[in-house]
């Protein structure tokens, strides 16, 4: 929960003014409704499997129910084929993959993809990618990071808990506005909500 959770909150408190969102997998849900507590005007997600995004409604008491929000846009296909198809670009592009040992998986985080969702990002725009620490050895760990850092010259490894973190990429730095934060959770009582739940309080 911490780690779907933070995929949401984080590229948003680093780019509150995104107006445009692409989630790549949309799991339990959480994710993209955490996305969907913030003010962009347009939220696309993109799942292969239709299966996933039924079984949502299991989840809802704790994904904001993001599937009944009139700004988000389902896409029932492979986010490769979303990014290659969209006329505009995005802000934010989330990507929470599965495990990258995964059958087909391995194709999110080459150069390739990471080069794909550079090109549809705005100017100012940023990435966001998960990726787990169990499971992969700490040789493929680097060579994810370096993969990663190749494409986005202003990069950053944000660790949520012990087996999972975060990638930040962009073409400008990404700095914390803990500020600024501090002011969007206040304004916001299901963004406290979700941050208390995350922290296990």
């Amino acid at each position: 929960m911490p780690n779907q959770l933070m995929l949401g909150h984080l590229p948003m408190f680093l780019h509150p003014g995104a107006d445009k969102i692409l989630v790549i997998g949309f799991g339990s849900g959480v994710t993209l409704g955490a996305v969907t507590q913030y003010d962009p005007s347009r939220i696309e997600c993109a799942e292969i499997e239709k299966n996933v995004i039924e079984a949502g409604r299991f989840f809802e008491k704790f994904n904001h129910n993001p599937l009944k929000d009139p700004r988000v846009k389902v896409w029932i296909e492979d986010g490769r084929n979303v990014l290659e198809m969209a006329r505009d670009d995005y802000d934010i592009i989330i990507s929470e993959p599965p495990n990258p040992w995964m059958a087909g998986v391995a194709d999110l985080f080459t150069a390739d993809f990471y080069a794909l969702c550079k090109r549809k990002l705005a100017a100012d725009g940023l990435m966001c990618q998960w990726l787990q620490t169990y499971g992969t050895s700490v040789s493929d760990y680097r060579l994810i990071v370096a993969t990663f850092s190749s494409v986005f010259p202003y990069h950053a490894v944000y660790r949520v808990t012990s087996g999972d973190t975060l990638f930040i990429g962009a073409d400008t730095p990404r700095i914390p506005n803990f500020e600024e934060i501090q002011e969007i959770v206040n304004a916001r009582t299901t963004i406290e909500e979700d941050l208390r739940r995350y922290n296990g309080s």
